[in-house]
C-alpha cells in the first residue's frame, strides 16, 4: 500500500491552523420574490482562522472543501511530533447547510518513528462570514501511539 501523500511529520511542536467557508442560501416566501444566492468568486471562498492550539488555518471552498492544517501530537512515550494534514485528493463535499465531514485512514512514515497507521478527521460548519468545528489525528507505531484533538474557528477572508 502506498503511503499517504497528504500527511507529513517532523519531531517538533506544532499547532493546528484551520479555516472554513460558508455559502449564501436562498431566501423567499409566498409573498416575496425569491433571492438567488450571491455568486461565488472564481476561486471559491476563503476562510482563515485558528485552532485551540493557537495555530493559523486556511480553508478554500466552492462545492468541495480544501483545508490544510498542522497538529501538535503528544505520544504515549512522552515524545511530541507534528502532522500536516490536507483534505485532498478526496475533498469533502460542502453540504447546502454549510456542514462538512472529512475522514481519512492510511499508512505513513514519520521521521524518527518509522511506519505507522493513521486516522485524520475534520468536521464543521461554515455559516455566513464565519465557521467552527473540530479536527483530530491519531497514529500508531510499533513503539508508541500519538494523537491530537482540537477545535477551530474561522472568518471569511477579505
Amino acid at each position: 500500500m502506498e503511503p499517504c501523500r497528504s500527511v507529513t511529520a517532523v519531531r517538533r511542536p506544532a499547532a493546528l491552523p484551520l479555516a472554513c467557508v460558508a455559502l449564501a442560501g436562498c431566501g423567499g416566501g409566498a409573498d416575496r420574490p425569491v433571492r438567488l444566492p450571491k455568486a461565488k468568486p472564481a476561486g471559491g471562498l476563503v476562510f482563515r482562522g485558528s485552532t485551540s492550539q493557537r495555530q493559523a488555518l486556511r480553508i478554500a471552498a466552492d462545492d468541495h472543501l480544501l483545508a490544510t492544517f498542522k497538529l501538535l501530537l503528544r505520544c504515549k512515550d512522552g515524545a511530541q511530533t507534528e502532522a500536516t494534514v490536507a483534505t485532498e485528493p478526496a475533498r469533502p463535499v460542502l453540504q447546502s447547510d454549510g456542514s462538512f465531514y472529512y475522514s481519512e485512514t492510511g499508512r505513513a512514515t514519520f521521521r524518527g518513528f518509522g511506519p505507522g497507521r493513521y486516522r485524520a478527521a475534520m468536521a464543521g460548519r461554515l455559516q455566513g462570514e464565519q465557521g467552527a468545528g473540530r479536527a483530530s489525528f491519531r497514529i500508531s507505531f510499533q513503539s508508541t501511539a500519538c494523537r491530537s484533538a482540537v477545535t477551530w474557528r474561522v472568518r471569511r477572508a477579505a
